[in-house]
């Protein structure tokens, strides 16, 4: 699975020397130039010299307005820009960002923007085709299905990632959204549908990793 990825999650996770989280859960990681020159470029100089370095070594692929027209995709790239950035009230990074999913059809988007309305929200309500949204703990939840890391562990990092935010995340609360997004009753079907996928193609126990899960957070 491909993905685009929006500026606040790349400041994350550089932040937190947590970038292996990206690269590790996704085959390419896009992002439209905008995204790296302008938004992360004004925004945080010390990551930005960091991606700049991965783009250089091939671990980002940077995504130019050339490429886009020697693709034949430029048009529909910006009409998609224009509906997305209405959606997102203004944030141009966002609008882009999915904007560059649809047009190059990368699967999915990355975001630590779960503000109402916002890109996670508008996609996981599936306002948008075709492009499946996550977090940064999702991907550590992904990590901890596959048992890559155990409950603690997972709660760890994610707590050095939410650490570099202005206003850091709580763990109970968005390990509890996640379980109600791929809830079976609850979450949509693509969304539940993903997660079986995804459980079956590296043998996981969901049930019994969710119920470890909510033993943990009852601990806590």
């Amino acid at each position: 699975m491909d993905v685009s990825v929006d500026t606040n999650v790349l400041i994350h996770l550089y932040k937190a020397q947590s970038k292996e989280l990206l690269f590790s859960s996704f085959d390419k990681v896009y992002a439209y130039e905008y995204i790296i020159d302008t938004e992360l470029s004004n925004n945080d100089k010390n990551v930005y010299c960091q991606v700049e370095k991965d783009i250089d070594n091939g671990k980002i692929i940077k995504v130019t307005n050339g490429f886009l027209v020697d693709k034949g995709i430029k048009e529909l790239f910006e009409e998609n820009y224009r509906e997305f950035k209405i959606l997102f009230a203004g944030d141009r990074g966002e609008a882009y960002g999915i904007a560059l999913a649809c047009a190059i059809g990368i699967e999915a988007f990355v975001s630590d923007d779960t503000k109402y309305g916002g890109p996670v929200e508008t996609l996981v309500k599936q306002l948008i085709d075709d492009v499946i949204p996550f977090t940064f703990y999702e991907l550590l939840f992904m990590k901890y299905l596959k048992s890559d890391i155990d409950c603690n562990m997972f709660n760890t990092e994610f707590d050095k990632i939410s650490g570099t935010m202005s206003n850091p995340m709580k763990f109970r609360m968005k390990i509890n959204w996640i379980l109600n997004r791929y809830h079976k009753d609850r979450g949509t079907q693509r969304d539940v549908g993903w997660l079986s996928d995804f459980c079956n193609e590296y043998n996981i126990d969901l049930r019994h990793k969710i119920a470890d899960l909510v033993t943990y957070l009852k601990k806590l």
